[in-house]
């Protein structure tokens, strides 16, 4: 393997010659997750300091209505172009929206409704946008194991933009923060084409690469796409719950939020806005930090240890647990950590597998269903969000209490929905993907060595071949009854070498290798290992 793909390998399994397509994609994952993420800083002290966090709820609520209109309009370009000038276009209309944007906020106009509404259908838009294209390039088990790392490249690109919002904020400004967003965004515009090209066929979606043509499905888009399919529902389903009780959430951190900012706003020189630009800034570096660590050292493994459906159930569960907490606990720091914990383990954990659901899933599902998905049902949990806050706290008078109570039943949905998904989806695998142990190609034969000298020998390349294409193998070596090596035996998975010294008294000894591919199946071979 190349320096870039040795790196890679310390993360997930990669194979020789996916470095290059994984690097230019982790970059452009990267750059893109820093810019959405310094416009998202942005927005809060923009409409919480002009009109608080209830009227920012009623915005999240119309970013769904826009979606609405903004979906069928996608699938008309979807099926009219290639998918890198889909990805150009998408990317070259919101860099143009934002120089408006910028034009608009120099000339001392309020954008900050209007900007709160265009920056969450930009989010996920061009998220979307992304992930359908990496999704697209990959097949079923390349993209398990190369998401993780890429995930780690948006989750260093959160952290990134979020301490430059934070810390440039008061001494840049809003309007020179937005053009060097932009120029971020342009950027990924060149990654794109490169990246696909890069990777290797093995690795590559095949059956995306002679995909028909898309069908019409006329006004109704990406719409058809998902009510056409019981998995599609169900995701969406997770999707709307998803939003509904992270926005919820985020309600009510934002009444804490302004709280604080005033109460010690009031005993200080520094102002409501800029006290709350810096919580911000502080509250997504932490939540960024702490999906950067889950990414880098425990998403792969969880992936490989508990498998896809099961890692779709954890965060559903840590939300109920944590709003229960709230529940006895309603203060500002048990909140902030729940808000931290939540969207930590979101932006990691439950983002990669929310990317691989659509991996077994044909080109259609992958843009036009998954763009309705991330878009129009992610921002429909807003509008359900600012309608329940709209009438909890006009009708009912609900308290932040009450309202934490109302999350923690609504994750208990939420769980029970991620548990159809788990079964769905092994259904859509075995369908529309193999998953087969590795095969011995070739016996092992036994090694005849000299007592008391050093030897080595190496095992065939191709001894074992994992037919599952974008599958890779994990090679150990074992004592024929599942016991760990000898001593002065030792065997290099990564060179396939087995080395050491045979000691005096030896005569011969039976030796088990195993091939593990990353769903877990394997195949062994044994071998003898004598002395002349």
């Amino acid at each position: 393997m190349t320096p870039i793909e040795k790196f890679f390998s310390k993360f997930t399994r990669i194979r020789p010659g996916e470095g290059r397509g994984l690097m230019l994609l982790c970059i452009n994952g990267f750059l893109l997750t820093c810019s959405y993420l310094i416009l998202k800083t942005l927005r809060e002290p923009l409409i919480l300091t002009e009109f608080g966090a209830e009227t920012k709820s009623y915005a999240v609520a119309t970013i769904a209505v826009v979606l609405f209109f903004v979906v069928p309009l996608y699938g008309v370009l979807f099926r009219h172009t290639n998918r890198t000038q889909l990805v150009l276009t998408v990317s070259t209309f919101f860099l143009a929206q934002l120089v408006i944007f910028y034009l608009l906020y120099r000339s001392g106009m309020s954008i900050a409704f209007a900007y709160f509404v265009w920056i969450g259908i930009y989010g996920v838009m061009v998220v979307a946008q992304f992930w359908a294209y990496v999704t697209d390039i990959y097949n079923v088990k390349s993209g398990q194991r190369i998401f993780p790392v890429i995930v780690i490249a948006t989750a260093l690109g959160g952290l990134v933009g979020a301490e430059i919002a934070a810390f440039a904020y008061e001494a840049v400004g809003t309007g020179n923060l937005m053009i060097a967003s932009g120029l971020l965004l342009f950027v990924t515009m060149f990654l794109y084409r490169p990246a696909r090209l890069a990777s290797p066929d093995d690795s590559r979606c095949i059956e995306c690469e002679f995909a028909e043509p898309p069908k019409g499905h006329g006004l109704f888009g990406g719409f058809a796409v998902v009510f056409a399919d019981q998995y599609l529902r169900l995701i969406a389903v997770f999707v709307v719950l998803l939003n509904w009780i992270n926005s919820t959430g985020e309600y009510i951190l934002s009444v804490m939020v302004v709280r604080w900012a005033e109460a010690a706003a009031a005993e200080s020189t520094t102002t409501v806005d800029t006290l709350i630009a810096q919580f911000y800034g502080n509250y997504a570096f932490f939540t960024s930090l702490l999906a950067l660590a889950l990414q880098m050292f425990v998403v792969a493994k969880a992936i490989r240890v508990f498998g896809m459906p099961r890692c779709l159930m954890f965060l559903p569960l840590v939300s109920m647990i944590g709003y229960a907490l709230l529940c006895f606990l309603p203060i500002f720091t048990i909140i902030r950590i729940v808000k931290i914990t939540e969207n930590g383990l979101d932006n990691s954990l439950m983002s990669t597998v929310r990317q691989a659901l659509f991996l077994p899933t044909s080109r259609e599902v992958k843009y036009e269903g998954r763009t309705a998905i991330d878009t129009f049902f992610w921002r429909f949990g807003d509008l359900i969000q600012g309608g329940a806050i709209l009438v909890g706290v006009n009708v009912f008078n609900l308290s932040l209490h009450q309202f934490g109570i109302f999350n923690a039943f609504l994750a208990a949905i939420w769980l029970v929905v991620a548990y159809f998904i788990s079964r769905e989806y092994c259904r859509v695998v075995s369908t529309n993907a193999t998953s087969v142990p590795p095969v011995l190609r070739k016996p092992i034969d036994d090694v005849a060595v000299v007592a008391n000298q050093p030897f080595s020998f190496t095992l065939p390349e191709d001894t074992f071949v994992d037919p599952d294409p974008g599958g890779v193998i994990t090679l150990r070596g074992w004592l024929e009854d599942g016991g760990k090596l000898p001593k002065w035996l030792s065997f290099n998975p990564s060179t396939r070498v087995f080395s050491g010294m045979l000691p005096a008294d030896f005569s011969s000894l039976n030796i088990k290798v195993t091939a593990r591919d990353y769903d877990g199946l394997q195949t062994e071979a044994l071998f003898a290992i004598r002395a002349t």
